[in-house]
Protein backbone atom coordinates (compact mmCIF):
# COMPACT_ATOMS: atom_id res chain seq x y z
CA UNK A 1 0.00 0.00 0.00
CA UNK A 2 0.98 3.39 -0.83
CA UNK A 3 2.56 5.11 2.62
CA UNK A 4 1.23 8.74 2.93
CA UNK A 5 3.30 11.46 2.37
CA UNK A 6 3.19 14.31 5.41
CA UNK A 7 3.16 17.98 4.16
CA UNK A 8 3.66 21.04 6.35
CA UNK A 9 1.60 23.91 5.87
CA UNK A 10 2.29 27.17 7.11
CA UNK A 11 -0.27 29.78 6.49
CA UNK A 12 -2.53 27.20 6.37
CA UNK A 13 -5.96 29.72 7.39
CA UNK A 14 -5.26 32.44 4.28
CA UNK A 15 -6.39 32.27 0.89
CA UNK A 16 -4.00 30.50 -0.58
CA UNK A 17 -2.67 28.08 2.13
CA UNK A 18 -6.45 27.00 2.96
CA UNK A 19 -6.42 26.03 -0.92
CA UNK A 20 -3.13 24.30 -0.81
CA UNK A 21 -4.00 22.38 2.07
CA UNK A 22 -7.43 20.93 0.44
CA UNK A 23 -5.49 20.19 -2.73
CA UNK A 24 -3.05 18.08 -0.93
CA UNK A 25 -5.61 16.28 1.06
CA UNK A 26 -7.31 15.71 -1.96
CA UNK A 27 -3.89 14.37 -3.70
CA UNK A 28 -3.85 11.57 -0.57
CA UNK A 29 -1.51 13.53 1.39
CA UNK A 30 -1.41 14.31 5.42
CA UNK A 31 -1.13 17.86 5.84
CA UNK A 32 -0.03 19.05 9.06
CA UNK A 33 -0.91 22.41 9.30
CA UNK A 34 1.05 24.60 11.46
CA UNK A 35 0.45 28.24 13.36
CA UNK A 36 1.29 29.82 16.49
CA UNK A 37 -2.28 29.89 18.17
CA UNK A 38 -4.14 27.17 20.00
CA UNK A 39 -6.59 26.37 17.65
CA UNK A 40 -10.21 26.74 19.13
CA UNK A 41 -12.68 26.99 16.46
CA UNK A 42 -12.05 22.52 16.50
CA UNK A 43 -9.67 20.06 17.73
CA UNK A 44 -7.64 19.05 14.46
CA UNK A 45 -5.30 16.41 14.98
CA UNK A 46 -3.48 17.45 12.03
CA UNK A 47 -2.76 20.87 13.69
CA UNK A 48 0.42 21.98 15.68
CA UNK A 49 1.52 24.75 17.87
CA UNK A 50 4.57 26.30 16.74
CA UNK A 51 6.90 29.23 17.95
CA UNK A 52 8.21 30.71 14.63
CA UNK A 53 10.74 32.95 16.52
CA UNK A 54 12.28 29.83 17.62
CA UNK A 55 13.85 27.17 15.02
CA UNK A 56 14.12 24.25 17.74
CA UNK A 57 10.58 24.40 18.40
CA UNK A 58 9.79 24.55 14.98
CA UNK A 59 12.15 21.22 14.32
CA UNK A 60 10.84 19.71 17.80
CA UNK A 61 6.93 19.73 16.34
CA UNK A 62 8.47 18.99 12.96
CA UNK A 63 10.92 15.98 12.35
CA UNK A 64 8.59 13.31 13.98
CA UNK A 65 6.52 13.35 11.25
CA UNK A 66 9.60 13.09 8.73
CA UNK A 67 7.78 15.86 6.48
CA UNK A 68 8.69 15.76 2.53
CA UNK A 69 7.65 19.60 2.19
CA UNK A 70 7.38 22.89 4.25
CA UNK A 71 5.24 25.22 1.88
CA UNK A 72 4.99 28.52 3.39
CA UNK A 73 2.12 31.03 2.97
CA UNK A 74 2.45 32.73 5.74
CA UNK A 75 2.87 36.73 5.03
CA UNK A 76 1.71 40.18 5.85
CA UNK A 77 0.27 41.67 2.90
CA UNK A 78 -1.55 44.66 3.34
CA UNK A 79 0.86 47.22 1.89
CA UNK A 80 -0.44 50.02 3.41
CA UNK A 81 -0.13 48.64 6.94
CA UNK A 82 2.94 47.24 6.02
CA UNK A 83 3.79 50.94 5.87
CA UNK A 84 2.82 51.77 9.52
CA UNK A 85 3.91 48.82 10.94
CA UNK A 86 7.17 48.15 9.40
CA UNK A 87 8.73 46.09 12.43
CA UNK A 88 5.91 43.43 11.53
CA UNK A 89 6.07 43.44 8.35
CA UNK A 90 10.27 42.34 8.54
CA UNK A 91 8.88 39.89 11.38
CA UNK A 92 6.34 38.08 9.38
CA UNK A 93 7.69 38.31 5.53
CA UNK A 94 11.39 38.06 6.23
CA UNK A 95 12.32 36.34 9.70
CA UNK A 96 9.57 34.03 9.70
CA UNK A 97 10.72 32.68 6.43
CA UNK A 98 14.92 32.48 7.15
CA UNK A 99 13.54 30.33 10.87
CA UNK A 100 11.13 27.89 8.52
CA UNK A 101 13.94 27.88 6.15
CA UNK A 102 16.76 26.68 8.88
CA UNK A 103 14.19 24.07 10.27
CA UNK A 104 14.04 22.86 6.87
CA UNK A 105 17.37 21.90 6.58
CA UNK A 106 17.29 19.89 9.39
CA UNK A 107 14.39 18.16 8.47
CA UNK A 108 16.18 15.37 6.39
CA UNK A 109 14.80 15.16 2.57
CA UNK A 110 12.40 17.96 3.47
CA UNK A 111 11.93 20.29 0.62
CA UNK A 112 11.40 24.35 1.05
CA UNK A 113 8.67 26.15 -0.69
CA UNK A 114 8.42 29.98 0.12
CA UNK A 115 5.25 31.69 -1.20
CA UNK A 116 6.80 35.11 -2.42
CA UNK A 117 5.40 38.15 -5.11
CA UNK A 118 5.57 40.19 -7.95
CA UNK A 119 5.53 43.33 -6.23
CA UNK A 120 9.19 43.70 -6.31
CA UNK A 121 9.78 45.58 -9.48
CA UNK A 122 9.27 49.40 -10.00
CA UNK A 123 7.84 51.33 -13.03
CA UNK A 124 10.72 50.67 -15.01
CA UNK A 125 9.71 47.29 -16.21
CA UNK A 126 7.04 46.91 -18.38
CA UNK A 127 7.76 42.91 -18.20
CA UNK A 128 10.08 41.35 -15.75
CA UNK A 129 11.98 37.72 -15.49
CA UNK A 130 13.62 35.97 -12.80
CA UNK A 131 16.80 37.74 -14.35
CA UNK A 132 15.46 41.30 -13.41
CA UNK A 133 16.81 43.04 -11.16
CA UNK A 134 14.43 43.60 -8.01
CA UNK A 135 13.39 46.99 -7.45
CA UNK A 136 11.36 47.09 -4.31
CA UNK A 137 9.55 50.57 -3.87
CA UNK A 138 7.58 49.62 -0.30
CA UNK A 139 7.80 47.95 2.77
CA UNK A 140 5.86 44.86 1.38
CA UNK A 141 8.52 44.42 -1.10
CA UNK A 142 11.37 44.85 0.68
CA UNK A 143 10.39 42.41 3.34
CA UNK A 144 9.62 40.12 0.89
CA UNK A 145 12.70 40.21 -1.03
CA UNK A 146 14.45 39.68 1.91
CA UNK A 147 12.36 36.91 3.31
CA UNK A 148 12.84 35.59 -0.66
CA UNK A 149 17.34 35.48 0.24
CA UNK A 150 16.38 34.06 3.75
CA UNK A 151 14.69 31.15 1.74
CA UNK A 152 17.13 30.47 -0.42
CA UNK A 153 20.18 30.46 1.64
CA UNK A 154 18.82 28.82 4.58
CA UNK A 155 18.39 25.78 2.95
CA UNK A 156 19.67 23.81 0.39
CA UNK A 157 16.40 22.70 -0.93
CA UNK A 158 14.47 25.81 -1.41
CA UNK A 159 12.02 26.84 -4.18
CA UNK A 160 10.61 30.35 -4.02
CA UNK A 161 7.83 31.44 -6.08
CA UNK A 162 7.26 34.95 -7.16
CA UNK A 163 3.35 34.95 -8.09
CA UNK A 164 0.28 36.79 -8.03
CA UNK A 165 -3.14 34.73 -7.54
CA UNK A 166 -6.76 35.15 -8.06
CA UNK A 167 -9.83 32.61 -6.77
CA UNK A 168 -12.65 32.61 -5.13
CA UNK A 169 -11.89 32.45 -1.32
CA UNK A 170 -13.43 29.33 0.87
CA UNK A 171 -12.16 31.59 3.99
CA UNK A 172 -13.76 34.26 6.24
CA UNK A 173 -12.39 37.01 3.99
CA UNK A 174 -13.23 37.96 0.55
CA UNK A 175 -10.31 38.26 -1.69
CA UNK A 176 -10.09 40.22 -4.22
CA UNK A 177 -12.14 38.29 -7.35
CA UNK A 178 -14.78 37.98 -4.69
CA UNK A 179 -14.95 41.83 -3.64
CA UNK A 180 -14.98 42.89 -7.61
CA UNK A 181 -17.97 40.06 -8.08
CA UNK A 182 -19.84 41.16 -5.65
CA UNK A 183 -19.81 44.77 -6.19
CA UNK A 184 -20.75 43.88 -9.87
CA UNK A 185 -23.63 41.78 -8.81
CA UNK A 186 -25.01 44.34 -6.56
CA UNK A 187 -24.56 47.33 -8.80
CA UNK A 188 -21.97 49.31 -6.23
CA UNK A 189 -19.48 51.50 -7.63
CA UNK A 190 -15.92 50.38 -7.01
CA UNK A 191 -12.81 52.56 -6.22
CA UNK A 192 -9.71 50.59 -8.18
CA UNK A 193 -6.34 51.76 -9.70
CA UNK A 194 -4.62 52.42 -12.92
CA UNK A 195 -1.14 52.32 -12.22
CA UNK A 196 -0.59 47.95 -10.97
CA UNK A 197 -0.02 46.09 -13.61
CA UNK A 198 0.19 42.02 -12.88
CA UNK A 199 -0.15 38.86 -14.02
CA UNK A 200 -2.13 36.24 -11.83
CA UNK A 201 -2.43 32.65 -11.91
CA UNK A 202 -6.08 30.85 -10.56
CA UNK A 203 -5.08 29.36 -7.36
CA UNK A 204 -6.07 26.04 -9.22
CA UNK A 205 -3.76 26.33 -11.40
CA UNK A 206 -1.00 27.67 -8.37
CA UNK A 207 -1.52 24.43 -6.39
CA UNK A 208 -1.18 22.03 -9.46
CA UNK A 209 2.21 23.89 -10.39
CA UNK A 210 3.40 23.46 -6.38
CA UNK A 211 2.37 20.21 -6.36
CA UNK A 212 4.10 19.06 -9.70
Amino acid sequence: SHKMENVVVAGYNGLLGSAITAYYETHKYRVIKIGYRPNIEHSDPNYKIVHFNNVHSIVSVLSGFKPVAIINCIGYTNVDLCEKFPDKSFEINSYIVRNLSYACQQLIGCKFIHISTDHLFGISQSYSSEESKPDPLNVYAKSKLLGEDFALKGSDNSLVLRTNFFGKSCVHKKSFSDTILSSLASYSELCLFNDAYFNPVSISSLCHFIHT
